[in-house]
């Protein structure tokens, strides 16, 4: 296939660039990206998939290596066929990735409650279709009880965090929640979840606490769960104390490896592997 300058030679100049320099001057780059695709451009991530990227030099690092730990991962644990949920999806950048590893026959539920982070989700779901995957979206919170929640919107959309909805608040917007267990059940899945990404700005514990009962049936096998330092890494440690012998391993992300330790021991923020038996 020939090779498009935009949309695959300029993103590896730019890594090249980044590699160079120790990821040095990255903002400056995204500012200079910017002002030749102000409108979003297109790229074909690693995994092989077209991707859509906005016109926002926040979404820059989607172009030279975003969490490169985490897609490592998902490159590692998910094969054909398999069933994978995406918490806070956002865009669809893991989403994607998700897709064109568990390819025909496989599902990936992205989940991302962000009105215009939909319509982009939407954009790039439909590109990662084409290897053949299935993608459910949901417009949606997920949190550990159905309802309602209001969206307090971020400096950028990565950025966005949910909280109950007052419901005599006024100017709010106010959004769905689900649960892991509500949705597994209405989707009438039976294959167990080969893989949970979790990233929704410090609601991750009542996303774990609405799996719980898929954690007991043994229908979860991997969760990757950001972990914020403070209460609510010490959370989100609870919730896997309490599922015992379910919970294998425990693996943080310490910026070079992953190494067993408890989440509350993380002094900035990261990523934990769950592993279940």
């Amino acid at each position: 296939i020939p090779m498009n300058f935009s949309e695959d030679v300029l993103p590896r100049v730019y890594r090249s660039l980044l590699k160079l320099t120790r990821m040095r001057g990255a903002f400056t780059l995204g500012r200079f990206n910017h002002r030749l695709f102000p409108n979003g451009q297109y790229f074909h991530m690693a995994s092989g998939n077209r991707f859509f990227v906005p016109g926002d030099p926040h979404f820059f690092g989607y172009l030279t290596g975003h969490e490169l730990h985490i897609a490592q991962l998902i490159d590692e644990l998910v094969r054909p066929g398999v069933v994978c949920f995406d918490v806070g999806a956002n865009i669809g950048y893991f989403t994607s990735q998700m897709a064109a590893r568990c390819g025909s026959g496989g599902l990936v539920v992205a989940f991302e409650p962000d009105n215009k982070n939909f319509e982009w989700l939407e954009k790039n779901s439909s590109l990662a279709r084409e290897s053949g995957c299935d993608i459910e979206l949901v417009q949606a919170a997920v949190s550990d009880q159905p309802g309602k929640r209001r969206l307090i919107p971020g400096a950028h959309s990565t950025l966005h965090k949910t909280e109950v909805a007052d419901e005599d608040a006024m100017n709010e917007e106010v959004i769905a929640a689900v649960t892991l267990v509500g949705e597994y059940k209405r989707l009438n899945l039976t294959k167990p979840i080969r893989l949970v990404k979790i990233d929704v700005e410090g609601h991750e514990a009542a996303v774990l606490q609405g799996m719980d009962h898929l954690v007991h049936d043994g229908q979860v096998q991997y969760a990757i769960v950001e972990i914020h330092p403070g209460a609510s890494a010490v959370a989100v440690e609870d919730i896997l104390s309490s599922w015992g012998k379910r919970v294998s391993s425990v693996h943080c992300w310490t910026g070079e490896a992953w190494q067993p330790m408890a989440p509350s021991n993380l002094s900035w923020r990261s990523d934990a592997l769950v592993t279940f038996k």
